[in-house]
């Protein structure tokens, strides 16, 4: 319009980055405002990928760190990117870390909002016991294992897990000593058992504190009935003459 003075019915606007349009906010005809936003552009050469892990695994991770990627339309190719960063907090809701991976789409396979499986390697830091996966009872914020004494004696044991591998395996970073066997099938039954025995003894403690709180009745207070009804003015006989 400043070079030529004559008002265009249409106007080209081009946008300086390059990208893929992923919303458009505005239909043709329709007015807009100034500083309204028409369109949103993004750049998919690369895109980030958020992944959520839980919050005892987060020492385990770190920027950097290689990622191995499947998608459940293709889960026979693998992509591979690294970590980014990692969210400095929580989520309040689950409780768990968000970190952002960084993938290489020059193929443009990877789509907005599309889901992913992803695997972090870190049996290279499982150093220690291993134990296989389904031995742990989890029972709220605590970890229980159940170990073998011999004689068909066993007791509970709380635990802190570490990495958990592939095949079922998880490392053991305390609780267990080398040498040490644990229970791997019918531990839930054996934790079940354990907390009717603890419900047990404390219903009996309980009742035991109740009953020594309670009077002991006098030895003699049957003497003490009889000795009242000796002690009464009235004899039996006179007691019906007066019915009579």
């Amino acid at each position: 319009l400043e070079q030529t003075g004559q008002v265009r019915k249409t106007l080209t606007i081009r946008s300086r980055f390059t990208g893929v349009v992923t919303h458009k906010n505005v239909i043709e005809g329709a007015y807009v405002k100034a500083g309204e936003s028409l369109f949103t552009i993004a750049d998919l050469s690369t895109v980030w990928v958020e992944a959520h892990i839980f919050e005892y695994e987060q020492n385990l991770v770190y920027e950097g760190q290689t990622v191995e990627m499947t998608l459940s339309y293709d889960p026979g190719k693998v992509y591979t990117g690294k970590i980014a960063y990692i969210f400095p907090y929580l989520q309040p809701q689950t409780r768990d870390v968000v970190i952002r991976i960084i993938f290489d789409n020059a193929a443009d396979d990877l789509k907005p909002d599309m889901f992913a499986n992803i695997k972090i390697n870190t049996s290279g830091d499982a150093a220690g016991l291993i134990i296989p996966s389904e031995a742990v009872i989890h029972s709220g914020e605590k970890q229980l294992v159940f170990v073998a004494h011999g004689n068909g004696r066993f007791s509970p044991r709380k635990i802190t897990t570490g990495v958990h591998l592939e095949e079922g395996r998880v490392q053991v970073l305390t609780g267990l000593a080398q040498g040490e066997d644990v229970v791997v099938s019918g531990q839930f039954l054996l934790d079940s058992e354990s907390r009717l025995k603890e419900a047990i003894q404390k219903m009996i403690a309980s009742k035991s504190g109740t009953a020594k709180e309670k009077k002991e009745p006098s030895q003699n207070d049957g003497d003490s009935f009889f000795e009242d009804m000796e002690d009464g003015t009235e004899s039996g006989d006179d007691f019906f003459q007066d019915m009579e």
